[in-house]
């Protein structure tokens, strides 16, 4: 087999410019020496509803069959670049072209280590900053939701769980396991029993170590991202978010708004300059969000930007950390979902200036939104049966978070407690002044 070498700093033409009828041609390629192979395809001309479908494969062994690593589907003219950063010294270029004639060329091109000079990202304003290989840097980040996993059961007071079927969920040796068991159309769930709070003007970053097993096995969908599938009760009921989507094999980046997909991306359309990779090792897969702009990155890499420019991107952006499996169809194989871990992280400033009321009587709303109760200041006593309740709700509804006796000197109360949904207010009584820090 003859190899077209290739070592860094080369650029070299895999298919010169010509017309081929629909037909597959491929070229094997020998990488040298090498950490980032650009791949570039230049369609000059094609028939009418004609298509090309560049592919490469990782050549790991001749007893190893080929490992597609990246497609480009053309169906226009013009120029398309990837850039792959994962890949062995030996590759196959393969171009498959479809119904018609197309006149097209392909190079590639190799380079060392990518340059971490950070880029200020000047249209979002943003307080990190991507390097040219899409790795994400950042001065601070403030751990909102989620952690790691031990050992035992899961505490019901930090996360949620939900299993229809045989669906299960347990720790083993430091990972959680989501599997469907064997019986069809079963579903098991894990989300974080808190929300990620969002602060205008920074950004949130949800981080996520996963590992899919049999990752293009048919009638199963894997999800995993920042969204609410659970809906417990007690939490307002939101189905916002952004995730990542394995559905049979098929990747892809949706948005969901009021419970429905309002975007979902595939992966041949992904803009992001490095190529999404299907593995069944564990990749690291993160979020970075707010209320316009989604990040996509696989393995610290930037796979995708997803932007809301004509409205806010969900109704809320204060978001839960989740992932499920499902088998469909009536797939009755045992399918599983891995994590190491998984947390939500603010990028930026750890938070606002505490909000103030001063309560003389009545009820009503103070937040509406996720935050923190700061504390209860009681200036003034009240007469006999005044009291103060506050909800972690939009409404005097449920059991309240804190009860005080408005009828007695105390010193200022510091609470700090975190609030899912909101802040409301309900008294009793009279006579009394009651300062509430939150925010």
């Amino acid at each position: 087999m003859e190899f077209l070498k290739v070592k860094e700093n080369d650029t070299k033409v895999v298919f010169p410019l010509k017309t081929i009828s629909p037909s597959t041609i491929s070229r094997d390629l020998e990488i040298v020496k090498g950490s980032r192979l650009v791949v570039s395809i230049f369609v000059k001309t094609m028939a009418p509803d004609s298509a090309i479908m560049l592919k490469v494969f990782d050549r790991f062994s001749d007893s190893v069959d080929p490992v597609q690593i990246l497609l480009i589907p053309c169906d226009s003219v013009g120029p398309v670049k990837k850039t792959l950063i994962d890949f062995h010294s030996f590759v196959t270029f393969e171009a498959e072209i479809l119904t018609g004639d197309v006149e097209f060329s392909v190079g590639v091109s190799v380079y060392q280590n990518m340059s971490r000079d950070a880029l200020f990202d000047t249209e979002t304003r943003s307080p990190f900053v991507v390097a040219p290989s899409g790795v994400i840097e950042t001065g601070e980040l403030i751990r909102l939701i989620g952690g790691n996993f031990e050992s035992g059961p899961l505490p019901d007071v930090t996360w949620l769980t939900n299993n229809v079927g045989s669906g299960s969920g347990a720790v083993v040796n430091g990972e959680l396991v989501l599997s469907t068991g064997a019986v069809a159309d079963s579903i098991a769930e894990v989300q974080t029993a808190n929300r990620a709070e969002f602060v205008t003007a920074t950004f949130n970053k949800a981080h996520l170590a996963i590992q899919m097993e049999d990752v293009n096995a048919p009638d199963v969908i894997r999800e995993f991202g920042v969204f609410d599938p659970i809906q417990p009760a007690g939490l307002s009921t939101i189905q916002d978010g952004v995730l990542f989507r394995n559905n049979s094999g098929v990747i892809s980046l949706v948005r969901q708004r009021g419970g429905s997909d309002v975007e979902e991306i595939f992966e041949n359309n992904f803009n992001g300059n490095v190529a999404f990779r299907k593995s069944e090792i564990v990749s690291v897969f993160e979020l970075v969000y707010n209320a316009g702009v989604i990040l996509f990155f696989q393995n610290r890499r930037l796979v995708h930007t997803m932007r809301s420019l004509l409205s806010v991107a969900y109704d809320t952006v204060h978001l839960a950390v989740a992932l499920r499996v499902e088998n469909i169809n009536g797939n009755t194989a045992v399918n599983t979902l891995k994590t190491r871990g998984f947390s939500c992280s603010r990028i930026g400033t750890s938070s606002a200036q505490p909000d103030s009321v001063t309560i003389l009587d009545g009820d009503g709303l103070l937040k509406n939104s996720p935050g923190e109760l700061v504390s209860v200041i009681i200036n003034e006593v009240g007469v006999a049966g005044a009291t103060l309740e506050l909800f972690d709700n939009i409404a005097a509804v449920g059991v309240p978070i804190i009860s005080l006796d408005l009828t007695n000197d105390q010193i200022p109360i510091p609470y700090g407690r975190r609030l899912n949904n909101g802040l409301f207010y309900d008294t009793s009584g009279a006579g009394f002044e009651v300062v509430v820090n939150w925010r």
